[in-house]
């Protein structure tokens, strides 16, 4: 098994947004140690998954529509990546805020 490893930074923009809005989603990953397969964007608690794309330079990025039924408030935003082998690497959260 392949040793697995990186550092990982996120940003969202904007960190501020309403229902109905998109935000763009942008990790940075930097140092890696094997294949990376896939980079993901988690809010669990609403059943939100959401797989980044391959940007150039080890930059993943998503524009996202937020949903009409969210509701206000902040929302923790987890950023981790998968290796080819299928293990998790270290994680980032970035805050989205909800007016």
């Amino acid at each position: 098994m392949e040793k697995f490893s990186y550092s990982i930074r996120a940003e969202i923009t904007p960190a501020t947004a309403k229902s109905g809005d998109m935000v763009t989603l942008k990790a940075y990953l930097n140092d890696i140690a094997g294949q990376i397969k896939n980079v993901y964007a988690t809010v669990p608690q609403y059943g939100i998954w959401e797989v980044l794309y391959p940007s150039g330079n080890n930059t993943y990025t998503i524009n996202y529509t937020i949903p009409w039924e969210a509701p206000p408030g902040r929302y923790e935003v987890s950023v981790y990546a998968v290796s080819s082998d299928g293990l998790r690497g270290p994680s980032t959260t970035v805050t989205l805020t909800l007016q």
